[in-house]
């Protein structure tokens, strides 16, 4: 199947040394799912204004493909026959107009686009409040008197008004209660089931990225870090801002150590050379520093490193050891990975020591392999 979205090398910039993207490249098929995560000021929201044409040269360069349609530098009459129709925002903040009601913006698009009369606008707009479960009785209300949840269901009705190919959310859950949020994102994703659309999630939280899309891609300075499933970007980060990103995320569910990213994001003024994240990076070295890096693929998925993702300081492979006829250890295996804080518990008498002893080379096992960053320890360092 071809890709319906394609963006290729995507630049924006918005004052002559203000880069707020640097080279995104990226597909999307119909009917797929991507989240797009990362820091406040990595680009996000100015990546979602532009899939739907909304930023244009000369402040925008590169491809932004639609159904095989460029958008960057189309003309305002193709963007209004796309807008809406074939591309659709729900904008963060939920911007309604304040004196307006609801059910009368969400009917606009079909009336200036469809031409609907007034009656038949009103009667879809309340059909699509009930595919978002939003009380119809709310439609005849000003913003003002709807909750934050109410207006994100509204928004989200206005954007599936004209039935696109690709809808892009911006923030959708951000500022809502965490039962809201979850229904909100059970809803997103059951209409994406039912209506065929592909999906642009564009979001602070994780757990909302993981709920809501198949795919993930993280951005960090305007530039894409990681890009990969869910499952695996998520759980099993490889890059090392997208550990760092994901480590400094709490989660309900479960105990989790959270660590804060070390310094700032940097200026979009002044985007350090090579690897932007190098100043922040665990293991970066002179080469992160002298050459900028593309995705490429690693371990499953692609991601901007030099090293390939974060890279093992040390690894155990299968240690065994035993005194006499005590064994102390059997088949052990654990790795540390750059910036990566592990601990070692057990009862008394389970072998922590010996395996601390082991891995700092002052015992010698009976078997397995002791690796610091990738080469066997030599026989000689131990005892």
């Amino acid at each position: 199947m071809n890709a319906l979205l394609t963006v290729d090398d995507l630049r924006v910039t918005y004052t002559p040394d203000v880069h707020a993207i640097r080279g995104i490249s990226f597909d999307l098929k119909a009917g797929e799912s991507l989240a797009v995560v990362g820091e406040t000021g990595a680009g996000k929201s100015t990546l979602a204004l532009t899939l739907v044409g909304l930023v244009q040269p000369p402040n925008a360069s590169g491809s932004v493909r639609l159904a095989g349609m460029e958008m960057l530098g189309a003309s305002a009459d193709h963007l209004r026959q796309v807008q809406w129709s074939k591309v659709a925002i729900a904008l963060q903040g939920v911007p309604f107009n304040p004196v307006t009601r609801i059910g009368e913006q969400i009917a606009e698009p079909m009336r200036h686009h469809l031409g609907m009369s007034a009656r038949d606008a009103r009667r879809k707009a309340e059909s699509l409040s009930r595919d978002v479960v939003l009380p119809s009785g709310l439609l005849d209300r000003y913003p003002h008197e709807l909750s934050g949840g109410e207006r994100r269901r509204a928004a989200l009705a206005m954007a599936l008004a004209l039935d696109p190919e690709v809808l892009v959310l911006d923030e959708p859950t951000a500022g809502i209660d965490p039962v809201a949020k979850l229904e909100l994102c059970q809803r997103i994703s059951e209409l994406r089931q039912e209506r065929g659309f592909a999906l642009v999630a564009i979001t602070h939280d994780l757990s909302d990225a993981h709920r809501l899309a198949s795919r993930c891609l993280v951005m960090y300075a305007g530039e894409v870090m990681e890009h990969g499933s869910s499952d695996m970007v998520l759980t099993d980060p490889a890059h090392p801002y997208t550990w760092a990103l994901v480590s400094s995320f709490p989660v309900m569910t479960t105990t989790k150590e959270l660590r804060t990213i070390r310094g700032t994001p940097p200026d979009p003024r002044a985007v350090p050379p090579g690897c932007p994240f190098h100043p922040r990076c665990t293991q970066a070295e002179a080469v992160c520093i002298e050459q900028g890096v593309r995705p490429q693929p690693s371990r499953g998925r692609h991601v901007a490193c030099h090293f390939g993702g974060l890279t093992r300081v040390l690894s155990a492979r299968a240690v065994t050891k035993s005194f006499k006829s005590t064994q102390a250890l059997t088949d052990v295996s654990l790795d540390v990975r750059h910036g990566e804080a592990v601990g070692i518990v057990g009862a008394s008498g389970s072998g922590k020591t010996t395996l601390a002893r082991i891995l700092t080379g002052h015992l010698r096992a009976d078997a397995g392999e002791i690796l610091l960053e990738g080469s066997p320890l030599p026989r000689a360092w131990r005892r």
